[in-house]
């Protein structure tokens, strides 16, 4: 029942859509009471920064086919890691690549795709948060009782939070 969220890195690095979506994860998750687990892939630097941001299990998939991005291949890797740590959650930011793979994990996994959260959850059942509608003109809340979801966060919505793990276990 673990939170996964997807550590997207560009060249190497992460960059603060990365750490608000694991930041965001991080609180999803004590509020579920389970843990946030990260998953990079083909990321080539230090992976153990995301435990500043509240990751306490960081999940490296390492492929040469993966070196560079494609949508199918980031989002089958992603639902895989989701079904090998019982995920009931997926957390991507909004950026570019997660706006591509994001519907592709909803339907593979049968989940309630929610797009554009701006906060997290004021009930967990049902599962109810608000987001962005219209252009970003207006919010609306979303509800659902689907136990699987995916969640993409608005970039600089939520904010990054350093939320210091005291240990952070590496998954390979």
């Amino acid at each position: 029942m673990a939170v996964l969220v997807y550590a997207e890195s560009w060249n190497g690095s992460f960059k603060k859509a990365t750490f608000e979506a694991v930041s965001y994860a991080a609180q999803l998750a004590n509020k579920i009471g389970t843990d946030a687990i990260a998953i990079t892939i083909a990321h080539q630097g230090d992976a153990n920064q995301l435990g500043n941001y509240g990751a306490n299990k960081v999940l490296t998939i390492t492929d040469e086919t993966l070196n560079t991005f494609n949508n199918e291949s980031y989002a089958n890797a992603i639902v895989a890691a989701s079904n090998h740590v019982n995920a009931e959650t997926v957390v991507i930011s909004n950026t570019n690549n997660g706006k591509s793979i994001a519907p592709i994990i909803a339907a593979k996994r049968e989940a309630a795709l929610i797009t554009n959260a701006i906060e997290l959850p004021s009930t967990l059942s049902p599962f109810t948060l608000k987001r962005k509608a219209f252009s970003s003109k207006a919010y609306a809340l979303f509800s659902t009782d689907s136990n699987q979801k995916v969640i993409s966060i608005t970039p600089n919505a939520f904010g990054v939070h350093q939320i210091q793990v005291s240990t952070i276990n590496r998954i390979f």
